[in-house]
């Protein structure tokens, strides 16, 4: 695995220029999806942020973001070749803190997968959580992990298209071809 340092892994994310954009249904499909494959209440696309965690895209949350030293994923993009599962967050002392416990909605469970980028730089996860302690099966380890490597995939062609938008006249048929996918 390539070793990256946190602030070339943050300059990285912000020149995906996703943070703090608006929602985008290709987004939100992909984390009701994971929520529904893994019969979870919560799935969310997180992006991990210098002192937050920022919610691409939320199912079964309300909240935008969260201090990143309340998040589980800055954790998970540690070892972004595996997805990280935590069957009982009180029973992990990296997780039984106060601060980490008065978190609201209660979380017990957490899996998430590392959306990583062609060169192996975490950014962030598809994640799902529940409010009770529990496993997921081989292939919903699998379902999750396949959403993670698709997530990227979108960040990547969202910045296509941007850039494409830039220079129209010289573009057309790109343009064509990205409106397809």
């Amino acid at each position: 695995m390539l070793q990256i340092h946190e602030e070339e892994r943050l300059k990285v994310l912000r020149d995906l220029d996703i943070l703090d954009t608006e929602a985008e249904r290709d987004f939100d499909d992909i984390t009701r999806m994971a929520a529904i494959a893994c019969d979870a209440p919560v799935s969310l696309i997180t992006l991990v942020d210098k002192d937050r965690q920022w919610f691409k895209s939320r199912y079964g949350l309300s909240l935008l973001e969260t201090p990143r030293e309340l998040s589980v994923c800055s954790h998970a993009i540690q070892k972004p070749e595996e997805v990280m599962v935590v069957e009982d967050l009180s029973k992990d002392s990296r997780f039984s803190t106060q601060d980490f416990q008065s978190i609201r909605p209660k979380m017990s469970f957490y899996a998430g997968s590392p959306i990583v980028t062609n060169e192996q730089v975490p950014l962030g996860t598809v994640c799902v959580i529940d409010s009770e302690p529990r496993k997921l099966s081989m292939d919903q380890l699998s379902v999750l992990a396949a959403l993670s490597r698709l997530t990227m995939r979108l960040i990547y062609i969202r910045l296509i298209k941007k850039e494409l938008a830039k220079s129209p006249e010289n573009n057309q048929r790109l343009q064509e071809l990205m409106t397809k996918i």
